[in-house]
């Protein structure tokens, strides 16, 4: 089970670092600087979901998203809360993993 765990968490950070890449292209800023960019588009994201989650009329699907990202940065705990306002199955899924 742990090493499931683990496979997951490395899998969400290597998404995000190439996501990071490429957004970002081979830029010659610092790695603080990336860190910070890094966390502004988090910060920006986890607040396009909640905004999207308080207009939908079915957000289960959003609170999935908002978990994976919270899984993402390693905040488990507040993935685990998300994941258990989402219906789906795959959501269970990741909040087995996450608690």
């Amino acid at each position: 089970m742990q090493l499931i765990r683990k496979s997951l968490i490395i899998y969400f950070n290597l998404a995000v670092f190439i996501a990071l890449v490429v957004t970002l292209g081979f830029s010659q800023d610092s790695p603080q600087e990336l860190l910070r960019e890094s966390d502004n588009y988090y910060r920006r994201a986890e607040s396009s979901y909640k905004q999207l989650i308080l207009q939908s009329k079915e957000p289960s699907g959003l609170y999935f998203e908002l978990g994976k990202l919270y899984f993402s940065r390693g905040e488990y705990d507040l993935a685990a809360e998300t994941f258990k306002k989402s219906t789906g199955s795959l959501a269970a899924k990741f909040n087995h993993f996450a608690q």
